[in-house]
C-alpha cells in the first residue's frame, strides 16, 4: 500500500515489513536455541556453498562487519559452523557449515519454504500471481539501474 503522500521512505519501509511478515517463518528452533530471522539467512547463504570468504558472506547478506561477526561467533560457539583462515589470503577469513551446521541449514530451507508455500497459498490465485509479478518487477528495476552483484 503506498503511503498517501507519496513519501518513497515510507514505501519502502513498508515493503521491508511485508518482507518480514513473509520471511517470518525463516526462525528456526533447534537444541534450545532459536535462531533469527538474520541468523537463519546467515545459515542458507553458508548452505549454498562447501567454503565462503567471510567478506564475500558479509557482501551478499549485505550485514554489517561486526553484526555479521557476532552471528557466526554465535553459531560457530554452538558448533554449526568453523572459521578458518583463507589459504590464499591469510588476511581473510573463511566460514564453513560443520555437519550440525549443515543439518539446521537444510531443516531451515525445509521450513522456510513451507512457510513461504502456506503464506502465499492462503492469497487468492490472482493475488499471489500479482505478489510475484510485482517482486520480480522490483528485483528486475534494481538489477537494471545497479550492478545487481549485492541483490540476491
Amino acid at each position: 500500500m503506498r503511503s498517501p503522500d507519496g513519501d518513497i521512505v515510507a514505501d519502502v519501509h513498508t515493503l521491508g515489513r511485508l518482507y518480514r511478515y513473509l520471511l517470518e517463518g525463516l526462525r528456526f528452533s533447534g537444541d534450545d536455541t532459536t535462531y533469527s530471522v538474520t541468523g537463519s539467512r546467515v545459515f542458507h547463504e553458508l548452505g549454498r556453498q562447501e567454503i565462503t570468504e567471510v567478506a564475500a558472506l558479509r557482501h551478499r547478506t549485505g550485514m554489517d562487519p561486526g553484526h555479521l561477526s557476532r552471528v557466526l561467533a554465535r553459531l560457530e560457539e554452538g558448533g554449526l559452523v568453523t572459521r578458518d583462515r583463507s589459504p590464499q589470503d591469510r588476511r581473510h577469513q573463511t566460514v564453513r557449515l560443520t555437519a550440525r551446521g549443515r543439518a539446521a541449514s537444510e531443516a531451515i530451507g525445509t521450513r522456510a519454504g513451507e512457510a513461504m508455500r502456506d503464506r502465499l497459498t492462503a492469497l487468492p490465485g490472482a493475488d499471489r500471481q500479482r505478489l510475484i509479478d510485482v517482486l520480480t518487477s522490483i528485483l528486475d528495476a534494481l538489477h537494471a539501474t545497479q550492478d545487481g552483484s549485492h541483490i540476491p
